[in-house]
């Protein structure tokens, strides 16, 4: 009964986030979401390190957050207000939005999650419940591209402009870095915390091209992965209830008894190295096209990134779906309906958008070319 009082403590707290211009309350939604997260990592975790993995996203978020703060603090006091349309409309010297760039944009990294700021993710999904990696894959996330885009956009124009190298240089490091362990984890949990790290910072890269194409991707890219994570990690969250292991050596030749299982699931990796016709494949398109403009190294480094992808989502299929069927798998039937409605939902959603992405990028692109324009008026 706890866990509904929780999800919807957290409910509220992320409307609320998403909805208010006042910063101060943008940092008080930022920080209740982390009390709710806890409880939920600690108190329904799957394994015995939770509890550490739970303090280890409390704490680093907690520290961090108090540069964000300190910027709110100081655009606080220049504008004399805290409403978010005051402080935009107050003219910050570049000095002071240097230290405002700063202190948010150490903040709003450990949610990316940047890095070096990355080092909780891994440890939180692992430890995690199905539920808590699906809400920190497909929301809690997202909360740090969100405070980029709402205010480091409009609150700093002068530094975010003189300071976009800086902060893709950030994301190239982490895209090259996470690329590279993904062909060397064998956890099947941690390998899809790390593909989210790889998704997150290519749009890191796309919002700081400062390019209108480039920052519609990175929301697309962002929306397209809170589904394809959320799927891939049911899908995990399904083979560890029946077989308590997530090691990928335990599972081979899963085929032979789960089709509807693995169907499902191959839509899903498809999804995540960004195959034509499915939901991510439209945002990374947009991407490398407003990327041409700004930089041909950042294209560089997503094609890059997409090779270790493509090599590990087909690495992973293969190992768990085919090869020799294990001995420790038998035992256990396909989908049960519920299992099914769930993943099929989420395929469809997937596939939906892939071949019609119009439905949704209409909807992104007028009030993104308002808001940039202003941005830019703004600089």
């Amino acid at each position: 009964m706890e866990i509904i009082f929780l999800l919807f403590g957290l409910e509220i707290v992320l409307f609320n986030f998403f909805l208010t211009r006042d910063v101060f309350f943008i940092y008080v939604y930022f920080e209740a979401a982390l009390p709710i997260l806890f409880l939920i990592i600690m108190l329904h975790g799957e394994r015995s390190l939770r509890m550490r993995s739970s303090y280890m996203l409390f704490v680093y978020t907690l520290i961090f957050s108090l540069f964000t703060l300190c910027a709110i603090v100081i655009m606080s006091n220049i504008a004399g207000s805290s409403d978010l349309y005051d402080i935009i409309l107050t003219e910050i010297s570049p000095f002071q939005q240097s230290l405002i760039f700063a202190g948010l944009m150490i903040g709003l990294s450990v949610k990316i999650p940047t890095n070096p700021f990355h080092v909780w993710l891994p440890h939180a999904h692992v430890e995690a419940s199905t539920l808590g990696s699906v809400l920190l894959a497909g929301i809690i996330l997202k909360m740090g591209g969100y405070g980029l885009i709402r205010l480091l956009f409009p609150v700093c124009p002068f530094i975010f402009d003189n300071a976009a190298n800086f902060g893709r240089i950030i994301g190239y490091v982490s895209v090259v870095n996470t690329s590279l362990i993904l062909i060397t984890e064998l956890d099947l949990k941690r390998l899809i915390a790390y593909f989210s790290i790889v998704h997150m910072n290519v749009s890191l890269i796309a919002i700081f091209a400062l390019e209108r194409l480039a920052v519609l991707g990175s929301i697309g890219m962002m929306i397209s992965h809170s589904i394809v994570a959320s799927g891939l990690f049911f899908c995990i969250g399904i083979l560890y209830e029946r077989y308590q292991y997530r090691e990928m050596s335990y599972y081979c030749g899963l085929m032979n008894s789960h089709v509807k299982f693995g169907i499902l699931f191959f839509i899903f990796v498809l999804s995540n190295f960004s195959f034509p016709l499915t939901f991510s494949f439209w945002p990374e398109i947009v991407i490398l096209t407003g990327l041409i403009i700004v930089s041909f190294f950042d294209i560089v480094i997503i094609l890059f990134s997409s090779i270790f992808s493509v090599a590990s989502n087909l690495i992973l299929f293969s190992r768990v779906f085919f090869c020799y069927a294990s001995i420790f798998i038998n035992g256990y039937s396909d989908l049960n309906n519920n299992e099914f409605s769930l993943l099929g939902s989420l395929a469809f959603i997937d596939l939906y958008y892939g071949i019609f992405p119009n439905l949704y990028i209409k909807y992104i692109d007028q009030p993104l070319n308002f808001f940039l324009t202003g941005c830019s008026s703004l600089n």
